[in-house]
């Protein structure tokens, strides 16, 4: 006679399984894809991915499996190493070096324990995007090496930076077609998330751009569980009809709960196996379980106490737990563990690893033990386990702050020390290093419900500002900045009142409101000053410029910046003195003055050289790029494009590399060079859209838009000049947008209106963006493009007076920035209005001369 549930037949998944093994089948021929099963709990999405893995072992696939636990729903990016860790720990270290090529102190924001480099605490989110381009290359690597099947299992238990990561993992994967050995398949449990938006909403975004293949489990029918029975059993499918039919309408067809049914069945007696067959087919419906809670409750009620404790303390724990952990949270030998933790094993509660670790048997199973725990108690045992934690020696690991701060924020009011505050604020700070403001948030929330003293909530505080800024929640940043600024006002601290005043300023800055942002810098200044932080007062002032430069006030800013300059010289810093020459370039270029910005330019490149800073390298080669660009000097331009992206190469920095290539392909576009132009941006513009760029975006779609309306491709023009329209927020007419995002997006319309023949629409267009970059007094917008579309526009019209009018303009401008371009469309426009009105012959040398120069410049299209 057998008590033992034989394992069971899998059944009513044919469609899902075939899909899987087709997915596979892709995979290997060079065709990467993602794959997600999406059902209720209990049906059977952990078996299906099983068989796909067991399935891919034996073709070869490196495989990498990762969990999400409820414990970790805060913990950013731990189904990843959870993942991933285990397989790169097999590879040998100089493979590892070879598959990461230097991307590993960014490696580290995602995968601790392989890469223990201590990430920097960066501002802008560089980082953030280099580990996301990091780990994708590695990706790439590892499946070129052998084909790699990456499982994650249990999305609904996932973080939002988790999420947001998976998301551009996919997203990139699939973007170009490119040969990839390399499969993802996912599971998640309906109606189970912590956070359901951030699951749904990438969900959504990947079934919009058709990357990833749905899966629906529904329960079994009545059908297939007489099928399971049978397979499972080796019995007839009439013999088991009637248990089938039963045991389908107990459980409504959820195969974990059909599996533990039958488990008891077998274990009662009430199902036997003796003589090669099984028996007790007509086992009354009274012995079945009312539900797969009161099954496991059944099972959890018979253990011992000290067993159930264990079995408490596994659940709580969240992921697998080693006998030496289970030991120090219970207080007993490890020795004296075993025969409960072997008795919890059999009881098919919990399963064994490797390592003598122990984990609850299926995510159902752990919420009935959580579910038997009252709350007091829970909170408790979540207390017990913070404690324990806290006390190891290894407290500066990111992923046990992590588990710290989860169990403390979950022990509630039974935990409340200064210490466990500490230890919340150090993972809200970890968790922003890595961009995980999600987590940030809810750790830094639940340190400052703790009371702690002045010094840790001021610090918590302004962590929790970070956070939110980060999140786009700029009124509770806002809320929080003000209060440190109330508390610094009152004390005197000046530190602190530079510090929140600066926040205050950068927030109202990147809101474009430049007013309010003048009034918290000009406070941050004075306090930077009075607390003798010269450099801070420097960094203040250059944003304070900004502000001023885009309300228009050119001298006010050039002031601030020439103040700048003075200190920075005293100070004699090269990396802060490169700061303020590259202000000035961008103050000069915007406002025409070329010889100016060229002299602040290079002495920009010289002093960063010398600082020895890549990132001010790059920024003063790119702002002379820009220079050249806007000025109609192709050779500098060229010159200082090959230099940034140089500089964007060697700093393995996709944003930089976008900003570097959004200048070349402006310059390509203006002489000629469409296809090169046009392969760059096929891959600028998914990686901007990918990044959230949205400060770049919009110009490269512009720019590449006008190549198409070159080669006659109207309708790809408006599909990019459209999308570069929506982004900027153009439709309201251009108030409050950024001057060098709303007048290149006017330009683009501009030109495509004037194309399409609505001439009308095309000026009333160009002369919008004529006014905003009168407002912003940054002329430089206008010579390029936009003036001379405007005044094509009115010769079409046949207003010569409007044409002549506007060209005045273009050529005022022009000689006072010493723009050949502009110079060279200026004559051409005066000589075709000689030609209109006059019927001039002269014109025709004019328009020659004009040629020349644009041919020289080289602007051969226009010539």
């Amino acid at each position: 006679m057998s008590s033992t549930l034989p394992p069971l037949a899998l059944v009513g998944r044919t469609t899902q399984r075939a899909a899987l093994h087709t997915a596979l089948d892709r995979a290997v021929a060079g065709r990467p894809t993602c794959t997600v099963l999406r059902g209720p709990a209990g049906s059977g999405k952990s078996r299906l991915l099983a068989d796909a893995i067991a399935d891919a072992a034996a073709r070869g696939f490196q495989v990498a499996v990762g969990r999400g636990y409820a414990a970790e729903a805060v913990t950013p990016y731990a189904i990843v190493a959870d993942a991933l860790v285990p397989l790169l720990r097999t590879l040998e270290p100089s493979t590892l070096t070879v598959l990461t090529r230097g991307a590993s102190a960014d490696l580290a924001l995602v995968l601790p324990g392989v890469f223990d480099t201590s990430p920097a605490d960066g501002g802008d989110g560089d980082r953030r995007i280099r580990m996301r381009w990091g780990l994708l290359q590695l990706l790439e690597r590892l499946a070129a090496r052998a084909p790699l099947l990456v499982v994650l299992d249990n999305l609904q238990w996932l973080d939002d930076a988790s999420l947001e990561l998976i998301q551009f993992l996919i997203h990139q994967l699939a973007r170009d077609g490119a040969p990839r050995r390399l499969l993802v398949m996912a599971a998640f449990t309906d109606a189970a998330a912590p956070t359901p938006g951030a699951l749904v909403h990438m969900l959504r975004a990947l079934d919009a751009e058709r990357e990833v293949d749905m899966l629906e489990l529904s329960a079994l029918s009545e059908g297939d569980t007489r099928e399971l029975l049978s397979g499972t059993f080796s019995a007839p499918p009439e013999q088991v009809r009637l248990l089938a039919q039963r045991l389908h309408t107990r459980t409504q067809g959820n195969p974990y709960f059909i599996a533990k049914t039958l488990q008891s069945l077998v274990e009662s007696g009430a199902l036997v196996h003796d003589r090669n067959a099984w028996s007790g087919w007509d086992a009354d419906a009274r012995v079945l379980p009312r539900s797969i809670g009161d099954a496991l409750q059944v099972r959890i009620e018979e253990l011992a106490p000290q067993g159930r404790e264990l079995l408490e303390l596994i659940a709580i724990a969240g992921s697998s737990v080693s006998v030496i952990r289970l030991a120090e949270l219970s207080g007993h030998a490890p020795a004296s563990l075993l025969p409960e933790l072997d008795a919890l094993v059999t009881s098919g509660l919990v399963v064994a690893g490797e390592a003598d670790a122990y984990d609850m048997e299926h995510p159902i199973a752990r919420d009935a033990v959580l579910h038997g725990i009252p709350r007091p108690r829970l909170q408790l045992l979540h207390a017990r386990i913070a404690q324990a934690l806290q006390s190891r020696a290894d407290t500066h690991s990111d992923a046990l702050l992590d588990a710290i701060a989860f169990h403390a924020s979950q022990a509630g009011p039974a935990l409340q020390s200064e210490r466990t505050a500490e230890f919340l604020v150090r993972a809200g700070h970890a968790a922003l290093r890595r961009y995980a403001d999600s987590s940030a948030a809810a750790y830094l929330t639940a340190a400052l419900g703790r009371d702690p003293a002045p010094p840790l909530r001021r610090a918590a505080q302004a962590l929790l500002a970070r956070a939110h800024h980060r999140q786009g929640d700029a009124n509770s940043a806002t809320a929080l900045w003000t209060s440190l600024h109330a508390e610094g006002a009152v004390a005197g601290d000046d530190a602190l009142l530079a510090e929140s005043s600066r926040r205050l300023g950068l927030i109202a800055f990147t809101a474009g409101d430049h007013t309010r942002a003048l009034t918290h810098l000009s406070a941050a200044h004075d306090a930077a000053t009075r607390a003798g932080n010269e450099d801070l007062a420097v960094r203040i002032d250059l944003a304070r410029a900004a502000s001023l430069q885009s309300l228009g006030q050119r001298s006010e800013a050039r002031v601030r910046i020439e103040e700048s300059l003075s200190v920075a010289l005293r100070l004699g810093d090269p990396a802060l003195l490169a700061r303020v020459h590259r202000a000035l370039v961008l103050l000069n270029v915007w406002t025409g003055a070329r010889g100016e910005a060229r002299a602040h330019g290079e002495r920009a490149i010289a002093l960063a050289e010398e600082s020895g800073d890549a990132v001010l390298s790059w920024s003063a080669h790119w702002a002379m790029a820009v220079l050249g660009g806007l000025t109609g000097d192709a050779a500098s331009t060229s010159h200082h494009v090959r230099a940034s992206q140089r500089y964007a190469d060697q700093l393995e920095s996709p944003v930089l590399r976008l900003w570097s290539a959004e200048v070349a392909i402006e310059y390509m576009s203006g002489v000629g060079e469409w296809p090169a132009a046009l392969a760059l941006a096929g891959q600028a513009i998914p990686a901007a859209r990918a990044l959230g760029q949205h400060a770049v975006l919009p110009r490269l779609l512009v720019w590449t838009g006008l190549i198409h309306r070159g080669l006659g491709d109207l309708a790809q023009a408006r599909v990019h000049i459209e999308e570069a329209w929506r982004i900027a927020g153009a439709e309201g007419g251009g108030e409050g947008l950024d001057v060098h995002i709303a007048v290149p997006v006017h330009t683009g319309m501009a030109g495509l209106l004037m194309t399409e023949g609505d001439n009308a629409g095309a000026l009333a267009v160009g002369e919008a963006g004529l006014a905003l970059a009168e407002r912003s007094g940054e002329v430089a917008w206008t010579l390029y493009r936009l003036l001379p579309f405007v005044i094509e526009t009115s010769l079409y019209l046949e207003d010569y007076e409007r044409a002549a009018r506007w060209n005045a303009r273009l050529r005022v401008s022009a000689e006072a920035s010493e723009n050949p371009l502009a110079l060279a469309w200026a004559g051409a426009t005066d000589a075709v209005v000689a030609f209109l009105i006059r019927h001039d012959s002269a014109s025709i040398a004019l328009l020659r001369e004009s040629a020349d120069i644009l041919r020289s410049v080289p602007f051969v299209f226009d010539a």
